[in-house]
């Protein structure tokens, strides 16, 4: 009608933040896109200020109120798209549900209040970092970016949004249902995906579970916001579950042969929606560090890419707030699935750590033996796939902080494995190893430990002495702490000499641990307390001889395979002058990624006992020709040492071992002296950024002030 104020901007454009040009009745900027413009809602955002603006709305009111007041329940309302007297679908929701949405007697949550647990997260969310000039994608002009061809920049309808009740349903169709297909990743049903059922299972369930005035608040918010930011169509999140599969999952299977994360949780996550979410979530923050770049192995010269490698253009800040959401969502299902009970858990209970929430599940399990054996199935494959969703969710909190951080979130993981190991053993009498999902878990979790563990300069949260915990994740370990020379369950003999680094590596640094805090003791120990009980002692020499040998022992059952295939020294770039001076490092490449990380772990755990060797009257230089000769061996070990850990850097090898690097390379940085190998150094921290998207901004600057006082 003329005369009638609007809103300026399409519903659609107001959503995305983007500039409207208010064209009736559909605006350009929806049209080009090719989807139905929602129109322009005419509601009023005033007080009542008289009956000429009544008159004025009158008829964008009058024919909403006598479908609300007159159509049967249960039948749907007919609306043309485009047309102004439609409002859009989330508003009208928003505004007033329509009576056919809840079941007779059910109890309407309150629209508005304060959500705890979401709001926090959200408003703390990565987003808010996105426009720091240090961030990753900053200059990636030089990558190629897929972006969207016109037959799949198609609007996703968001009224397929997840139910307010917390408590998960029927696996994976009780969040992506449709009325014709109950197949998760069923792509003809994106455009205006029918949620009816979901709703009408939502509203049923709403009678048998008792909401607080603030939970039903928070669910509440958490639906407006997942309305708004989460398509619910499937698409998005069957995009984000290749991403997963192609980029991700490969980092966290460099230790494991079998390929846990990229081929048995994606197929899992269809019937676990908790699974689903970390995710998404993952998958999501990750393209939102990346600034919404995807860069693909498989991009074709002559091919366009497939539907499911594209998404429409979403802002990076956008991403990270989907990611945020999903988040938050992943660890609300976990906690309901373990929690064994039909009531909504709270935003206090969602914050807890996952590994808290399995604990707690796994003490409660072990009143209930013993088992049969389908219980005992059941029961693996639910502890399986739980760890995957902790192990998921903390690689998602590790992507954007410093490595130290790593070691706080780690701080529930050894009581939670202890827990795991009093389980199975009253499950099975004589337990050989863990499930498969299990060990791929808990070895992502050592490789963390160990390498944030070193930057703190604290003992491991996983104990190596434990040797029934680290026999069951498949190190053949003796009563004397001897590793064996065959495994069951790593029956490559590659994978075995990978594994058993990891346990050394733990043991170096506990060393390192302990030989620090006496150290500490022996510099406020008055002189009168000396001989006083309860200090620690120094690591002897007998230790660090013993360490020593174990490395040389696993170096000389070192598979062949485990070699450079190629190794380049002093390497040139043939596309510069020939009296440019080479590169001061070698490029060292290995076959495979996971042979890369463990030498330059080798390498780094060698390195780190050579510069800690405890002294006594026995061992130490008598005079001092012998303490300089010392030295000069130290300083040719530590050459050595740094050389191999930055060639095999400069070779690149695939991003699943470049992701660990950022401990090994800080570490060594710290003997660099020429100001070309420092620059080497901070490039190819910054390309790992840069390239992965993986925080090592903080241990650039840290390296910088220290080169700087030096």
């Amino acid at each position: 009608m003329p005369g009638v104020p609007s809103n300026k901007a399409c519903e659609r454009c107001k959503k995305r933040h983007l500039k409207c040009d208010e064209a009736r009745p559909k605006c350009q900027r929806c049209i080009n896109a090719g989807v139905d413009c929602p129109g322009y809602v005419q509601t009023r955002k005033f007080i009542d200020q008289g009956a000429a603006v009544r008159r004025r709305y009158a008829p964008y009111h009058g024919e909403e109120a006598s479908n609300r007041h007159h159509s049967p329940i249960g039948a749907p309302t007919s609306t043309l798209p485009g047309d102004p007297s439609s409002l859009n679908h989330d508003a009208a929701k928003q505004t007033m549900p329509s009576p056919s949405q809840f079941p007779s007697g059910a109890a309407t949550a309150p629209a508005s209040g304060p959500a705890f647990g979401i709001s926090q997260l959200v408003s703390h969310s990565p987003a808010g970092a996105s426009s720091q000039a240090s961030s990753p994608g900053a200059s990636m002009q030089a990558r190629h970016a897929i972006r969207t061809p016109d037959w799949a920049a198609r609007e996703i309808d968001p009224i397929g949004m997840v139910g307010s009740d917390p408590v998960i349903g029927p696996g994976w169709n009780d969040v992506r249902s449709s009325s014709t297909s109950n197949h998760a990743f069923d792509n003809s049903s994106y455009p205006n995906a029918a949620m009816a059922p979901r709703r009408s299972q939502a509203s049923s369930h709403a009678e048998h579970t008792s909401h607080s005035p603030s939970q039903a608040d928070e669910n509440e918010s958490i639906q407006d916001m997942y309305s708004d930011l989460i398509s619910g169509s499937g698409y998005e999140e069957s995009f984000l579950v290749r991403y997963y599969v192609e980029t991700l999952a490969p980092w966290l299977d460099l230790s494991d042969p079998r390929k846990f994360f990229a081929t048995h949780v994606p197929l899992r996550a269809k019937d676990d929606v908790a699974l689903q979410y970390s995710i998404t979530a993952l998958a999501a923050k990750h393209l939102g560090r990346m600034k919404g770049v995807k860069i693909t192995e498989n991009t074709g010269l002559f091919t366009t890419p497939a539907i499911l490698e594209t998404y429409p253009d979403v802002s990076d800040s956008e991403w990270l707030h989907k990611a945020t959401m999903y988040g938050y969502l992943a660890g609300q299902r976990l906690n309901t699935a373990l929690s064994e009970s039909y009531t909504a858990v709270s935003s206090s209970a969602v914050l807890k750590s996952p590994f808290e929430t399995i604990n707690d599940w796994l003490r409660n399990q072990s009143k209930n033996g013993p088992f049969d054996p389908q219980t005992q199935s059941t029961l693996g494959k639910k502890l399986e796939n739980s760890l995957a969703v902790s192990t998921i969710l903390n690689l998602y909190k590790s992507m954007d902080e410093p490595a130290e951080k790593w070691h706080s979130h780690l701080s529930g993981v050894r009581p939670l494995f202890e827990s795991i190991v009093n389980l199975y053993e009253g499950i099975t009498p004589d337990p050989k190893s863990f499930p498969h999902g299990v060990i791929a878990a808990f070895w992502n979790f050592v490789h963390q430990d160990y390498l944030s563990s070193f930057l703190n300069r604290v003992q491991t949260h996983l104990d190596p002495s434990n040797f029934k915990l680290w026999r069951s994740a498949g190190i053949p370990l003796d009563d004397e702490g001897t590793i064996g020379p065959t495994s069951d369950t790593f029956l490559l003999q590659e994978d075995l000499s990978f594994h058993s680094l990891a346990w050394l590596s733990c043991k170096v640094v506990n060393f390192l641990a302990d030989s620090k805090k006496s150290s500490l003791q022996q510099l406020v120990r008055s002189p009168s307390s000396e001989g006083s009980e309860g200090s620690t002692p120094y690591p002897t020499t007998s230790t660090w001889l013993g360490l020593s040998f174990e490395y040389q022992t696993w170096v000389e059952r070192l598979p062949e395979s485990i070699r450079p295939c190629v190794r380049l020294e002093k390497p040139r770039n043939l596309s510069h002058p020939p009296e440019t001076s080479p590169v001061p490092f070698p490029e060292i490449f290995y076959s495979l990624p996971s042979y890369a990380y463990a030498m330059q772990v080798c390498h780094f755990g060698r390195l780190a006992l050579s510069l800690n060797r405890p002294t006594d009257a026995v061992t130490a230089p008598s005079t001092a020709f012998d303490r300089v000769q010392g030295y000069r061996e130290l300083t040719k070990e530590v050459d050595y040492r740094c050389r191999e850990i930055i060639g095999i850097a400069l070779a690149r090898p695939s991003s699943c071992a470049r992701v660990y690097m950022t401990p090994l390379l800080f570490a060594v940085g710290q003997f660099l002296e020429a100001p070309e190998e420092r620059q080497i150094l901070v490039n190819l921290l910054r390309g790992i950024e840069a390239d992965l998207g993986w925080e090592t901004d903080s241990k650039t600057r840290k390296l910088q002030t220290l080169w700087s006082h030096q």
